[in-house]
């Protein structure tokens, strides 16, 4: 498939698709973004600044759906092909820059929340505009906060339970990670009440 034919395509997929989920961010970022791509690919004059800028944000979501994969393996051969400079494949495919989900749960909760300021860091500064990652930053750096602090009261982690429950609005793998490291820190310190139940089987209750 060509370039431009992919990107027709994805358009018309995202638009459908975020009208049938009522107009779901991620749905609707796709849509845009896949937009973008198709002016870019309509553009005479494309430059590296634009390019640079319309794949960071690619980057930063490229896992959160299929379709979002699908627009990111099509818009890397795209701009690869133009001859702009590009990281390897293997990099810019890599995994959410979190280890494996068996291996993240296994280090410290501390760990976890700095592996994940530091994706959500990366991530926002690639895609300076969205919501998504800027308050994935806010969340888990609350998380790193009260992680350091000697002892912390139910009444303490309320800002953190509002930032938290996001994850339901966000679809992404990290924030799903941020969410289910901090209930599960919930139950270790004896929050029960703030964990939603679709989380109760996933910390053991």
């Amino acid at each position: 498939m060509e370039s431009r034919e992919h990107a027709v395509t994805l358009v018309k997929y995202f638009e459908r698709i975020a009208r049938e989920n009522e107009n779901r961010e991620v749905w609707v970022k796709g849509f845009n973004t896949a937009q973008e791509w198709l002016k870019l690919i309509d553009s005479e004059n494309v430059s590296r600044a634009d390019v640079s800028r319309f794949m960071g944000v690619v980057h930063a979501n490229r896992y959160r759906t299929s379709g979002w994969y699908d627009l990111a393996l099509g818009a890397y051969h795209w701009a690869n092909a133009k001859g702009f400079e590009l990281s390897l494949p293997e990099e810019y495919f890599a995994s959410e820059n979190l280890p494996s989900k068996d291996l993240f749960q296994e280090v410290s909760f501390q760990e976890q929340a700095n592996l994940l300021v530091k994706c959500f860091r990366n991530y926002s500064a690639e895609d300076p505009e969205s919501p998504v990652w800027s308050n994935g930053l806010k969340a888990a750096k609350e998380w790193q906060r009260l992680l350091e602090l000697p002892s912390v009261t139910e009444g303490d982690v309320s800002v953190l339970i509002e930032l938290v429950g996001n994850y339901q609005k966000y679809l992404s793998q990290a924030w799903f990670d941020l969410a289910l490291g901090v209930y599960k820190w919930f139950k270790s310190r004896g929050f029960i009440q703030p964990i939603p139940s679709d989380f109760h089987s996933l910390v053991g209750l």
